[in-house]
């Protein structure tokens, strides 16, 4: 389906999105190809169908892959490791959750493909310098007014937080 030269799309998540297409996000293989975050989409219901398939690439979404995955066709950039995006009500916004070091941190869109603002700080750890693998648990409260977030700290121990926007 996909080659080793496109991002890798689904290891930061995917969000069936309000316009009712499927958004698949990836990270690359960073020692060859810039640290970036990518996306592609697809109609909910041709998710089987690998032609119906569209990538950004930049400006817009193509029938073209994204191979050697560049600067140009991220949809953010270096930073924005590990993450996932989930529509959030209450902040009337797509929120992209991603970890910098001890701090959970955020980033809004208007749209799946951004542009997504600056980051925000949501959280950081005091009980480890370095957390990973953020997920967010919006079910606890579908009004997104708090925001349950899992993920895990050095090493390898799974914690939560709940957060809340104001």
């Amino acid at each position: 389906m996909w080659n080793s030269n496109e991002p890798q799309y689904g290891d930061h998540g995917q969000l069936l999105a309000l316009d009712g297409w499927v958004y698949v996000y990836g990270g690359t293989d960073t020692r060859r190809y810039y640290d970036g975050v990518y996306v592609m989409r697809v109609r909910h219901a041709s998710q089987k169908d690998v032609d119906a398939y569209e990538y950004w690439n930049g400006t817009q979404f193509t029938k073209e892959h994204v191979y050697d995955p560049s600067e140009k066709q991220a949809i953010l950039g270096p930073g924005s490791t590990q993450g996932t995006v989930t529509w959030n009500p209450h902040l009337g916004a797509y929120l992209y959750v991603h970890t910098h070091l001890a701090e959970l941190r955020g980033k809004i869109s208007s749209r799946p493909e951004g542009p997504f603002s600056d980051y925000f700080t949501i959280f950081t750890s005091t009980e480890f310098a370095f957390v990973y693998s953020p997920s967010q648990q919006t079910h606890y409260d579908p009004s997104g007014k708090t925001l349950v977030i899992s993920y895990t700290g050095y090493p390898n121990i799974i914690q939560a937080v709940k957060a809340t926007f104001s």
